[in-house]
């Protein structure tokens, strides 16, 4: 299983009335404007500094040099002031945070106890993680069941991302009964979505079977998809189609050749910014490239 995507929330969300109408308003205005400089001096009022969001606001600010210079430790400590409050956008950031060993010491354990405290709070990118840390073991005791249940939350809180999760574990039957067929739904429902994994896995199912019928054009399709979504084995899998002319596709050397270069963009990309892969371990044996 993956762990928690770098997705870091910046929600100024609901501030009191009074402090939107007037002061706020202002600083918010300057942040959208790109006047980082003014809006950090802004937000650093006494009247506006002590609400959670303005909090999480000057630790994104910070995390990513707007206005001041890019400092981790002050991005982390701005971040836990405003998770402290139960803040559940900072609750996230912090995590992640404790996750990477930015700002302050590595520890998965702590990433978790924020983690949970924002998906109790029904932040659905926190339940998806706190879904993928009980899969992993990672921070906490690995419990499928409770890898299950975070996962769900999530999906009906409106994270299609955690659908493929759902349907890896109806696959693999890891706390649940294997059922090939609702996997396949959570696929759909994720490739309908948008989800770049989950149109993967339908695209796999596609090919090899397994809860609908084995459809190479689809496969193809699907593959298609989740390439131009930004998802490495599917680029993979599109070299393939068109250096040989696979699943009814006709051969282009040249649309293989893009492929290729775009799959080894993406994993330079990856290994630069230090980011892990989304992609989790495939439920089923990946076809060879000659298949």
């Amino acid at each position: 299983m993956a762990f928690s995507k770098t997705l870091y929330w910046l929600a100024l969300c609901i501030l009191p009335l009074s402090v939107c109408a007037t002061n706020g308003e202002t600083c918010n205005r300057l942040y959208a404007a790109a006047k980082y400089r003014e809006a950090m001096a802004c937000y650093m009022q006494p009247d506006i500094i002590t609400h959670p969001a303005v909090m999480n606001r000057i630790g994104y600010m910070h995390s990513k040099g707007q206005g001041v210079p890019a400092d981790p430790e002050k991005a982390a400590y701005w971040y836990r002031r405003s998770a402290e409050t139960g803040f559940a956008a900072a609750q996230f950031n912090i995590g992640i945070r404790y996750e990477q060993g930015r700002g302050v010491p590595q520890d998965a354990s702590e990433a978790a106890k924020w983690f949970l405290k924002a998906a109790e709070q029904g932040l659905a990118d926190a339940e998806e993680t706190m879904g993928y840390y009980y899969a992993s073991g990672t921070g906490v005791t690995k419990d499928y069941r409770e890898a299950m249940k975070w996962f769900r939350r999530a999906v009906e809180h409106g994270n299609t991302s955690a659908c493929s999760s759902i349907g890896i574990l109806y696959d693999k039957g890891d706390g649940v009964p294997i059922d090939h067929n609702r996997a396949v739904q959570y696929y759909i429902m994720g490739a309908m979505g948008g989800d770049a994994q989950a149109q993967a896995l339908l695209a796999f199912k596609y090919l090899l079977g397994g809860g609908l019928s084995k459809d190479k054009r689809r496969a193809a399709y699907w593959f298609e998809q989740a390439a131009n979504n930004g998802y490495p084995v599917a680029m993979q899998q599109m070299v393939k189609i068109y250096t040989y002319g696979r699943y009814g596709y006709d051969r282009d050397p040249e649309k293989a050749e893009y492929w290729r270069n775009r799959y080894n963009q993406t994993i330079d990309e990856q290994r630069k910014t230090g980011s892990r892969s989304v992609e989790p371990p495939l439920p089923f044996p990946l076809p060879s490239l000659t298949d």
